[in-house]
């Protein structure tokens, strides 16, 4: 089975989140800036880098773990990250399926980001218990099972690549 490729577009609140978080956290340094500059602070530039710098990493660690796309082969369906990939083994799965919205419902995000760049990390919620997010949208979602996690992923072709999968 050749590779093939899944897209997972941004839903309006991921875009909103990350617009002004982005903004939000890119202000910072030239309030720091502004600030320092109206003090007459010799350290004014100095502290403007360091705010940037520190802006920039929080910011970087974010987009390097959000996920992009998704592909699927005969032996693996990975989630492709700017940083590492999270490979799942076709041969653990035992069960795919599509999930509606009555499945998400009541789902806190117990560690990673919750619209910054996407929702992935991990995710509880009464009916699923612990599982792992990778998604850039909540509509068009799949849990993957495996014995050892959950992950819930969200391609925009849901259908079609439930049936690649074989599910």
């Amino acid at each position: 089975m050749q590779e093939q490729i899944f897209r997972s577009s941004w839903d309006k609140l991921t875009k909103g989140i990350t617009a002004f978080v982005v903004l939000l956290v890119l202000g910072i340094p030239a309030l720091v800036l502004w600030k320092h500059l109206d003090e007459g602070s010799g350290n004014a530039w100095l502290y403007f880098g360091i705010a940037l710098l520190i802006s920039l990493l929080f910011l970087g660690a974010c987009a390097w773990f959000a996920p992009r796309y998704y592909t699927v082969d005969a032996n693996e369906v990975v989630i492709r990250r700017w940083g590492a990939d999270v490979r799942i083994a076709r041969d653990e799965i035992s069960e795919i399926r599509e999930l509606e919205k009555k499945d998400m419902r009541r789902t806190i995000r117990t560690f990673g980001c919750g619209g910054l760049f996407g929702y992935f990390g991990w995710f509880y919620n009464p009916t699923m218990k612990s599982f792992l997010f990778y998604g850039n949208n909540r509509d068009h979602l799949i849990l993957i099972e495996t014995d050892k996690r959950k992950y819930v992923i969200a391609p925009d072709e849901t259908s079609e690549m439930i049936a690649v999968m074989g599910g």
